[in-house]
């Protein structure tokens, strides 16, 4: 089967990878979480409402900055490739 035909057929997720317990990401999730949970020990029912409320924008945020990211490598790593085929120039692209 070709990377396409597993990639139509659902064998291929691109947001699924492993993360490692020793790996970077992973200890500075446990981190954030550790600092999250002592912040929010400290917080009245309201603040703590606000600060739900920031963590969730953030989010967005970051998942937006990352679909962005993703959709400019994706495209700048085709451009490369239709170049390394077809001499871009000729067509004043």
């Amino acid at each position: 089967m070709t990377f396409l035909e597993h990639f139509y057929y659902g064998n291929i997720d691109p947001h699924e990878c492993y993360i490692g317990n020793n790996s970077t990401f992973s200890k500075l999730l446990k981190r954030t979480n550790k600092l999250e949970e002592q912040l929010t020990e400290q917080l009245t029912e309201k603040q703590k409402l606000l600060f739900n409320d920031y963590c969730e924008s953030q989010a967005k945020l970051y998942e937006t900055s990352e679909k962005e990211a993703f959709i400019r490598g994706f495209k700048l790593g085709l451009r490369f490739m239709a170049e390394a085929v077809v001499d871009l120039e000729e067509f004043d692209v």
